[in-house]
């Protein structure tokens, strides 16, 4: 790596990948844990969970009386934003021989983008199986992609715990990795719930129809739905390649708050955005360019997820 003063931020390239979107990889690590942008790399937090349930004091108000204090405790724990980074190697040949409306540098700023975001992903979905092991979690007795699944009872059932666990407050959001999202959408009682708000024809008709992932709703079971299909190689570097669904075999339901103020699952908290940045070496080979930025993801409320483990 050469000096600092040798290393530029390319505002063009930071501006492309601030700009891009994810329509075909449908990461979702932003909105199960929301971003919030700190200005320190070392701070504490306050999480809401069941504290505002309290009612030991009256509220009653006498005759020229004092209001009544009332009082409750937060959670207070400290994040702390790590750098992240990569770099790759955009060689002299590349750009001159590049065909036209071919930008190697534009490239090379997303794919280090997408590698950045998901390693981010992972760490979220690491976070959740962790999260969501030691209480928060149930194995449903039967696969959701087999005749017999229960798919409404494992669902209703866990939201009862759910909002046991939270004091009240239903589950936000569903996630369901998009392969268990095509397999459970052909058994009797979803396609049932799709007929039943005319997402699909009348069930008679579906013998006839080919039904997808993509038919379910938007909202589903009172929660917003998502469908991550995000896919990582689980090889080591060089070694033949692994490919395996991100968000793996398990469903989760999570309370997200986006307003950044009430009871959440978890956060991002972000020192800088995604920067990209440029410099060359001493070798003659061309341009390196880098994305860096410094962020923490941290489960505020354990209480607030719920994890379906192995449901296919």
């Amino acid at each position: 790596m050469p000096d600092y003063r040798d290393v530029r931020v390319n505002v063009t390239l930071t501006n492309v990948i601030r700009d891009y979107k994810f329509q075909n990889v449908n990461l979702i690590a932003d909105i199960v844990a929301p971003p919030a942008p700190v200005i320190s790399s070392i701070g504490t937090y306050k999480t809401l969970g069941r504290e505002l349930l309290s009612t030991q004091h009256s509220d009653a108000l006498g005759q020229e009386g004092e209001l009544t204090k009332i009082g409750y405790e937060m959670s207070s724990s400290t994040y702390e934003c790590m750098p992240y980074g990569l770099k790759m190697l955009v060689t002299d040949r590349e750009i001159n021989q590049a065909p036209p409306g071919f930008d190697p540098m534009r490239q090379a700023a997303i794919t280090l983008l997408h590698g950045l975001k998901l390693r981010e992903e992972l760490r979220i979905v690491t976070l959740a199986q962790v999260a969501g092991t030691p209480t928060n979690y149930s194995t449903p007795s039967n696969d959701w992609d087999v005749d017999n699944a229960t798919i409404v009872a494992d669902i209703n059932a866990a939201k009862v715990l759910f909002e046991a666990n939270m004091g009240g407050p239903d589950p936000t959001d569903f996630v369901i990795p998009n392969h268990i999202a095509n397999e459970m959408v052909n058994q009797q009682e979803i396609l049932a719930l799709l007929s039943a708000v005319g997402a699909i024809p009348r069930p008679l008709d579906v013998l006839n129809l080919a039904v997808t992932g993509s038919d379910l709703p938007g909202s589903i079971f009172g929660m917003k739905l998502h469908q991550p299909k995000a896919r990582h190689n689980t090889a080591n570097l060089g070694a033949t390649e692994v490919i395996a669904n991100l968000w793996g075999d398990d469903a989760y339901m999570f309370l997200i708050d986006n307003d950044l103020q009430g009871a959440s699952w978890a956060r991002q908290f972000r020192l800088t955005d995604v920067a990209i940045r440029q410099w060359r070496s001493f070798d003659p080979l061309g341009w390196w360019v880098g994305a860096e930025w410094e962020v923490d993801e941290v489960q505020l409320n354990s209480n607030a997820m719920w994890r379906f483990i192995d449901v296919t």
